[in-house]
């Protein structure tokens, strides 16, 4: 079973939405999601008639800021666990110096 070509007008539209028109992506999902929608949006230029290499140049830079964002992504995980293990370290100073004060004042 084929899917049904979209209507040649709508393909336009959406491919001319700007990014401001998108919800702002909250996790690797949502990156996911939009990346498949921008291809698509890439592939709506194609049957529209634009050249081959103006379609690998926007192709080209999406790949890049892929890669960006992978990079990204990945330093935002390892500040992530570094601020839980900070976050460890912090309770566990403020029970020592709790139960000094204890020691201290009783």
């Amino acid at each position: 079973m084929s899917k049904p070509t979209p209507n040649p007008e709508l393909r336009r539209r959406s491919a001319r939405r700007s990014p401001a028109d998108s919800p702002v992506p909250q996790g690797l999902r949502d990156e996911i999601a939009m990346l498949r929608t921008f291809i698509r949006r890439v592939h709506a230029l194609s049957e529209d008639g634009r050249s081959v290499d103006e379609l690998l140049r926007i192709l080209a830079s999406v790949g890049q800021a892929s890669t960006r964002l992978a990079n990204l992504l990945r330093a935002e995980r390892d500040l992530g666990s570094t601020q839980d293990l900070s976050q460890a370290l912090n309770e566990a100073l403020e029970q020592v110096i709790r139960a000094m004060a204890d020691e201290a004042g009783g």
